[in-house]
């Protein structure tokens, strides 16, 4: 997610103009920060992103958020700050890999990847990752099936 600083009349600048994307790939976000003066990437977690900013349902019972999302939650409590609309980015081999796959994708949409040969058991039964990136399902189950497991490097 990308934030940029808004000069005001006095000189001095405030950020008030904040990127409403949120970029799935680093890669991504940095090429979209580069186009924007004063733009800067920042690193989260899914989890710290997604009931307060995107669902806007709260913090839930998470650890404090970084800064930037402290920052983005306050303007949304501010006047004017709930019609912001938050939304997720895929990467660009995301959205080509589901191009090819023939994915019907909506605008807004973002693929998510699985291999009904990549399951984990856990008490409640197979649990099945889900993967932003098509190559990240492949590495995985190719790592799962040379013996590596799932925390082989």
């Amino acid at each position: 997610n990308t934030n940029t600083n808004t000069a005001k009349e006095d000189g001095t600048s405030s950020p008030t103009t904040m990127d409403q994307n949120i970029y799935i790939s680093y890669e991504d976000a940095t090429k979209a920060a580069s186009s924007r003066s004063g733009a800067t990437v920042k690193v989260t977690t899914l989890d710290q992103v997604t009931y307060p900013l995107v669902l806007k349902r709260g913090r839930m019972r998470m650890a404090p958020p970084p800064p930037e999302i402290a920052q983005a939650e306050a303007v949304l409590m501010t006047e004017g700050g709930s019609d912001m609309k938050f939304k997720f980015v895929p990467s660009d081999s995301a959205l080509k890999a589901a191009k090819e796959m023939e994915m019907d994708l909506a605008d807004g949409d973002v693929p998510l990847f699985a291999s009904d040969r990549l399951a984990f058991a856990s008490p409640k039964g197979p649990e099945v990752p889900l993967f932003f990136e098509k190559a990240d399902c492949i590495t995985s189950y190719e790592r799962l099936r040379s013996g590596g497991g799932p925390s082989s490097r």
